[in-house]
């Protein structure tokens, strides 16, 4: 599927279905970025021009179709084109969506249940919890923490132009070189981007992939640095953690990195 998406001797229409596919996969994987970066590619198959006119009139010719109720109707491939086109602009919309908060303590909460075999908490997406020691992200910071961006240039929020990308953190989004240079230079782009895998101490992460305690999934944590008992693990805490409260230690495989915070303000 990953070979029909970049293969551009494919139709389009079979390239926006893989697409699109593979970025509910990514999604359904917690791999929220790899799933942005796979809606913007098929949106701009989708979006562009018949590169000839063997191409235009390929896309107009209709197919025949199965309707959910089994009667069989055509359609142009232009059409279905159009179709999985608004899916796919739908899900990347849906990419950016608020942070649920959650307060003091439920993420020790929410382990101990997992420890002690109890029933699960109710399922809940996105959450950040945010212990006794409260945080100084402000409710639009904090909504803004599963953004995946490129809706926007990130430095003068324009929405008129095509966008540039970061080559280094691929998550930071620009109309033009002038607002990267002052994103980097005056806006703090410098401090907070990083490659892909890399933490910092005081980076916020979401927890992702974990099979011995899934509860943890979809939680946004604060990265205290690498776990200097064991190699290719980061010792995190919640959000608000004072002294005494626990930290965890999770495998870098297990950490999603959030977008920079310079481009989340």
């Amino acid at each position: 599927m990953e070979q029909i998406f970049r293969d551009k001797h494919e139709p389009r229409l079979f390239r926006l279905e893989a697409g699109y596919t593979l970025g509910v996969m990514s999604y359904s994987r917690s791999e929220r970025l790899k799933c942005q970066e796979i809606y913007h590619h098929a949106i701009t198959i989708g979006e562009k021009q018949p590169k000839n006119s063997k191409q235009e009139r390929l896309e107009q010719k209709k197919m025949l179709m199965l309707t959910p109720g089994g009667e069989q109707t055509q359609k142009t491939m232009k059409e279905l084109m159009d179709v999985v086109l608004k899916d796919c602009q739908n899900n990347l919309n849906g990419l950016n969506k608020s942070t649920t908060v959650r307060s003091a303590s439920s993420l020790e909460r929410t382990v101990n249940e997992a420890t002690a075999g109890g029933d699960p908490p109710q399922k809940r997406t996105h959450v950040m919890p945010i212990g006794r020691g409260g945080t100084s992200l402000s409710n639009e910071e904090i909504n803004n923490l599963i953004d995946v961006g490129g809706l926007q240039c990130d430095c003068c929020k324009c929405k008129s132009k095509k966008l540039l990308v970061c080559q280094r953190c691929k998550k930071a989004y620009y109309c033009s070189a002038e607002c990267q240079k002052k994103q980097w230079r005056e806006n703090g782009h410098k401090l907070h981007c990083r490659k892909d895998g890399e933490f910092k101490a005081e980076d916020l992460v979401q927890i992702a992939r974990l099979k011995n305690k899934p509860e943890l999934n979809d939680k946004i944590v604060r990265v205290v640095g690498p776990d200097k008992n064991n190699e290719g693990r980061y010792e995190v805490r919640m959000e608000g953690s004072v002294k005494g409260d626990k930290s965890f230690s999770i495998a870098a495989g297990n950490l999603n990195q959030l977008r920079p915070y310079d481009c989340r303000k």
